[in-house]
């Protein structure tokens, strides 16, 4: 097929996704993704009570990280900051004018209030699913909550191609999103569909 009929048959994605992993195993992608025309936004650290220690000299990991892509115009691609309303108050003091200014002087002090809201810290807590998950890397509603409000607007349309437990699914239906699930292995899909059929009754019929 020629080079130009190429181009024009392939659609052009736009749009960001979520990748978690650990560093050993993002690393390599950046440059795969790149040859994909998809960008590096930023990366949330999941930090977690408990962690691996399979390699004894090193240092036990703890964490893992989710890292943002998108395609296209940051511009156009769908993201809504997410904020905490567990603001500190504080005293913001403004500096008197100099002596040589001729207009008003004195200082002016704004007072800001506890409880205010300020944008979401990049590292979360949030304990992870062991002694309780379905599938060996199933992710906490609590983490994904926050991932999902900020990257698909309301009414949109979640995808996730390796959905294990349905954490996504279920996260997605909390917020009000519609959920596309793919997971391939049998034994753990219809565990899954049993999970969000009794967590969340509004993904019934998804496969």
């Amino acid at each position: 097929m020629p080079a130009s009929d190429y181009r024009t048959s392939h659609c052009y994605w736009e749009g960001s996704f979520w990748v978690f992993g650990s560093l050993r195993f993002l690393a390599p992608l950046f440059a795969e993704m790149a040859e994909h025309g998809f960008r590096y936004s930023q990366d949330v650290v999941w930090e977690k009570q408990n962690g691996t220690g399979f390699n004894n000299d090193r240092f036990r990991r703890v964490h893992e990280h989710a890292v943002l892509f998108y395609r296209g115009p940051w511009a156009e691609v769908y993201h809504a900051p997410q904020v905490t309303n567990d603001a500190r108050a504080r005293v913001v003091r403004k500096k008197e004018k100099p002596a040589h200014w001729h207009g008003a002087t004195g200082s002016t002090t704004y007072v800001s209030e506890d409880g205010g809201p300020r944008l979401m810290r990049s590292v979360m807590q949030v304990r992870n699913e062991h002694g309780r998950a379905i599938h060996p890397t199933q992710k906490p509603l609590e983490l994904l909550l926050p991932l999902i409000r900020y990257s698909c607007p309301a009414g949109g349309v979640v995808l996730d191609p390796f959905a294990g437990s349905g954490s996504t699914g279920a996260a997605a239906a909390i917020e009000g999103r519609t959920a596309i699930l793919i997971e391939k292995d049998e034994s753990i899909a219809r565990r899954a569909m049993q999970r969000l059929d009794q967590e969340a009754p509004l993904l019934r019929g998804i496969a």
